[in-house]
């Protein structure tokens, strides 16, 4: 690593931005190579979007910029995946798996890229090919990885058969499995299983639910344990009530809304699609 680029990762750790970017933009003019716009167009990708002015305003058209001339002199995963997180966050999901598949592709193949295919597959809705991805997670996954694995293969049954319980969902499905309590929750509505009552009142108790988890959660409760759904949904509409925020008197009404409306309820479910998280890698070279 050369002087100016040991400068750039100094400041990018005190959070001196704008002195980073100066640093590796002179580490480009000093020493034109693969490594070197590879760190400046990481930079733009990702620091860079912090930028308040001048080249922060298009740091993303220079990401792309000098990530292409990276690509130029050979392929890296590290400016795939840039690109890749770039036409996510643009929400180009199609751009987005050309960029991880070509990742995938470099020799070592890697969790991460595959994981990020399925991810963009399913945000494009093509979900024959998330199982496709899926499939490849749990042979490539690090121990932390498993539980992450299970969840995507789980989320691409279900939806790969056209919402139907298969038998290797059920067997994910079932107690001992690497699947999280999240993904288990959530599909265990979505199936009608006999233990969405239970393992929603569970990740009640684990998680901080979001409106659509909100949702899941009346939708099992609702047919046998109707009080203590009613219950649940005047506990979220007291703490919307109380937020300082703007929208959550309207997100109180949307809780009141769905509490009443069968219809309403089995409308949102019908279109229900994994929010999987990005997850990115360090892209940088040393």
């Amino acid at each position: 690593m050369g002087m100016y680029e040991s400068a750039a990762f100094q400041a990018m750790n005190d959070h001196r931005l704008w002195e980073a970017q100066n640093f590796l933009r002179q580490a480009v003019k000093e020493t034109p190579c693969q490594r070197s716009f590879q760190n400046l167009g990481v930079f733009y990708g990702k620091e860079g979007q912090q930028l308040r002015s001048g080249r922060g305003r298009r740091a993303g058209h220079l990401a792309r910029h000098w990530l292409e001339k990276v690509l130029a002199c050979g392929s890296t995963k590290g400016a795939n995946w840039m690109l890749g997180y770039l036409a996510l966050s643009e929400h180009q999901p199609e751009a987005a798996l050309v960029q991880f598949r070509a990742a995938f592709s470099l020799e070592p193949e890697d969790w991460s890229s595959a994981y990020h295919c399925a991810l963009a597959c399913s945000r494009s809705g093509a979900d024959r090919e998330i199982l496709y991805w899926s499939q490849k997670l749990p042979a490539l996954a690090q121990p932390d990885e498993r539980e992450d694995s299970a969840d995507l293969l789980a989320y691409a049954l279900f939806l790969s058969s056209g919402r139907q319980e298969t038998p290797e969902l059920r067997e994910l499905l079932a107690e001992g499995s690497d699947l999280s309590l999240w993904a288990r929750f959530t599909l265990s509505v979505l199936l009608k299983r006999p233990d969405a009552a239970t393992l929603a009142i569970r990740a009640w108790k684990a998680y901080a639910l979001g409106m659509t988890e909100k949702v899941l959660l009346l939708q099992a409760l609702l047919p046998d344990q109707p009080a203590l759904a009613r219950e649940y949904a005047s506990l979220w509409k007291e703490q919307l009530l109380e937020s300082p925020y703007p929208s959550a008197k309207r997100e109180a009404a949307q809780v009141e809304h769905f509490l009443q409306s069968a219809s309403a309820r089995a409308a949102l479910l019908q279109d229900w699609r994994p929010q999987l998280p990005v997850m990115m890698e360090d892209c940088y070279l040393d």
